[in-house]
């Protein structure tokens, strides 16, 4: 599905890196299992009438205030894998977005709208994506809102639904990736 939305840009006149940007947003919504707007993004572009390669490294930083003695005063000799010492302020919108900035040709709004229709409707789980979810089943027995948002019993190939994620990718669309890192300070009229 991702690889279909990325095609149908192209065959709208987008370039390649205006098909990769809807790609990778509909990757983060069929497949967030695998990275999603909370992951990181690389990218390396090719500009064939520059003859240069552009390198583009969007991976998250550690927050603030994290550091290797702090991790070590708590006992820890590396960042845990799960838990508040362990997330990193996710780089693939910002990355996406900064691509986009330099090497799109299309409008924002016009590359996650795709993604936005195929948030609405519903994409069909892939096996991977039930997977996932499944591995996850006894850490979150006791956890409502992960069972209210992702769906549990999801079986392959059935359509799913994410709600707060048509929700997102509505937002990202209208207002950019700022309002995934600014939240409410940015103005929503």
């Amino acid at each position: 599905m991702a690889s279909r939305l990325g095609l149908d840009v192209l065959n709208l006149g987008g370039n390649a890196v205006d098909a990769a940007i809807t790609t990778s947003l509909a990757l983060a919504l069929t497949q967030p299992h695998l990275g999603g707007l909370g992951g990181d993004f690389f990218a390396m572009i090719y500009i064939a009438r520059e003859g240069r390669v552009y390198f583009l490294n969007a991976s998250g930083w550690a927050p603030r205030r994290l550091s290797r003695e702090l991790l070590m005063q708590r006992g820890l000799n590396a960042v845990p894998i799960r838990g508040p010492l362990s997330p990193v302020v996710p780089g693939l919108l910002a990355g996406l977005h900064a691509m986009w900035r330099r090497f799109g040709t299309d409008e924002w709004r016009s590359l996650v709208r795709p993604v936005v229709e195929t948030a609405r409707k519903g994409f069909p789980a892939s096996p991977s994506f039930v997977k996932a979810i499944e591995s996850l089943k006894s850490d979150i027995v006791n956890n409502n809102y992960f069972k209210s948002v992702y769906p549990i019993d999801a079986r392959p190939w059935y359509v799913v639904r994410i709600e707060p994620l048509v929700k997102t990718f509505e937002l990202i669309m209208e207002h950019g990736p700022d309002i995934l890192y600014r939240g409410r300070s940015v103005r929503l009229s």
